[in-house]
C-alpha cells in the first residue's frame, strides 16, 4: 500500500464538492497504488477506533501507507487534540500527511518541524472554531449570568482544554505557543499548570 485518500462522509463540513475535489486530486497523482477510504459512521468515535487507527495498529508494515491525503483536519477527527495525536502516530510510523485545503504536506520523516506544525495547529484550531460557531446555540433564556455560586478557586477556564494541553506538552510544544493555541496569556497558562500540578500531587 502506498497512498490513501481519506474521505469522511460523517465530517461536520462534508459535502459533495469536497468529494469531487478529492477525486480531482486523485486524478493528478502519477502513483497508481492508491486506496480510497470512505469512513463509515460513527464519526464521534475516537480516531484510533476508526479506519485509520485500525490501519496504523496493523503489525504488518507492508499494509501501512506511505502517504495519507485528506481535505482538511476536521475530516480526520472531531477534536483538534485528536488530530495532534494522529500526527504523532503518523510520525512514529513514518507516514506523510497532505491536506488539500491547506496545500501543505507534513513529511513525518523529519520529526523536528515544530514551527511548521504549530502554524498548522493554529489553522486547525480556526477550522474547529468556525465549525463550533455554526452549531446551534443554547437559548439565552436558559443561560445563567455570572459565575456559578461557589465556583471560585474550583474551576478554571483552561480546565476544558486540559486534554489538549497535555497532548501539546507531550509532543514538545512550548508554553508560549500553547498559550496562543488555547487563547490565553502565557502567565495564565503557567499559573494554571502550577495549580494543576499542586492539586494532582497534593
Amino acid at each position: 500500500m502506498s497512498t490513501i485518500i481519506y474521505n469522511n462522509s460523517m465530517s461536520y463540513n462534508y459535502n459533495q464538492d469536497i468529494e469531487n475535489i478529492l477525486l480531482e486530486y486523485k486524478n493528478t497523482l502519477s502513483n497508481k497504488n492508491i486506496e480510497w477510504i470512505n469512513e463509515p459512521p460513527p464519526f464521534e468515535a475516537h480516531w484510533s477506533k476508526r479506519a485509520l487507527g485500525v490501519l496504523l495498529d496493523n503489525k504488518n508494515t507492508k499494509n501501512k501507507p506511505k502517504t495519507i491525503i485528506a481535505y482538511d483536519a476536521p475530516a480526520l477527527a472531531h477534536a483538534s487534540f485528536q488530530v495532534i495525536e494522529m500526527l504523532h502516530s503518523f510520525a512514529e510510523n513514518n507516514i506523510d500527511l497532505y491536506f488539500i485545503k491547506y496545500q501543505q504536506r507534513f513529511s513525518m520523516k523529519n520529526k523536528h518541524e515544530l514551527a511548521s506544525l504549530i502554524k498548522m495547529i493554529q489553522t486547525i484550531q480556526q477550522d474547529f472554531q468556525e465549525i463550533h460557531a455554526k452549531l446551534p446555540k443554547r437559548s439565552p433564556l436558559s443561560a445563567k449570568i455570572g459565575r456559578p455560586k461557589g465556583s471560585k478557586n474550583r474551576t478554571h477556564k483552561l480546565d476544558s482544554h486540559q486534554n489538549e494541553i497535555k497532548q501539546y506538552l507531550k509532543i514538545g510544544i512550548s508554553k508560549a505557543s500553547i498559550a496562543k493555541l488555547v487563547q490565553c496569556h502565557p502567565q495564565t497558562l503557567t499559573d494554571w499548570l502550577e495549580r494543576k500540578y499542586q492539586l494532582e500531587t497534593a
